[in-house]
């Protein structure tokens, strides 16, 4: 009897690291289609000074001047290098901009404007469009403390507007075509866990698939 359960241990040992295996097998290529876009994609991140409704809607005005006002920057960039240049050249913008918003709007808050790498770990739909989550290079634009709820899209290629209104590019194929992958909702979910579980343990375990 003792050596039948220990079989059973055994064998039961052997059938779920056999469903790893088989996950990771599945899931892997996917990922790595995933990361690859970290090395094409600008995003636009408006942290708010707070939550309060008065913040929240700054925030969104600040944005929409943004787009209105700057979204033309990125418009004849090839790739992710030109798109950080023509960022990091513009700093200035970006906060003058912002400053003008709240200073129209008697808001006494702080701008701070910088390139920064940031962990996105939630997956973001733009209509036809699903961007994975994953550690991106961001343009991010803080308002006072920067402790309120974030606004963010994808500054390049240019994902702060409408689907219909995009541009077709490699990119954007590249996104459509995550959605043939079979269960593509779950692939999802299963990025977003396994980048959550990367942020926690703050290695750089981004490198592990190239």
């Amino acid at each position: 009897m003792k050596s039948s359960k220990n079989i059973s241990k055994f064998e039961l040992a052997l059938f779920l690291g056999l469903i790893i295996s088989v996950i990771i097998t599945c899931f892997m290529p996917f990922y790595s289609e995933c990361k690859s876009l970290q090395n094409d994609v600008l995003r636009l991140h408006i942290p708010a000074n707070s939550d309060s409704a008065e913040d929240q809607q700054i925030k969104l005005m600040v944005r929409d001047a943004i787009l209105d006002e700057a979204g033309y920057l990125f418009e004849n960039t090839a790739n992710l290098d030109e798109a950080k240049k023509q960022a990091e050249k513009n700093l200035d913008i970006f906060k003058n901009i912002a400053e003008r918003v709240l200073a129209e709007n008697n808001v006494n808050q702080t701008v701070k404007v910088s390139i920064e790498e940031n962990t996105f770990v939630d997956t973001r739909t733009y209509d036809k469009l699903i961007m994975p989550s994953g550690r991106f290079t961001a343009l991010r634009i803080e308002l006072g403390s920067g402790k309120g709820k974030n606004w963010w899209c994808v500054m390049y290629p240019p994902m702060c507007v409408d689907c219909c209104s995009m541009k077709s590019t490699d990119i954007t194929n590249k996104l459509l075509s995550l959605k043939d992958y079979p269960n593509y909702k779950m692939a999802f979910a299963s990025v977003e866990i396994f980048e959550r579980f990367l942020n926690i343990i703050n290695t750089p375990a981004y490198k592990l698939i190239k």
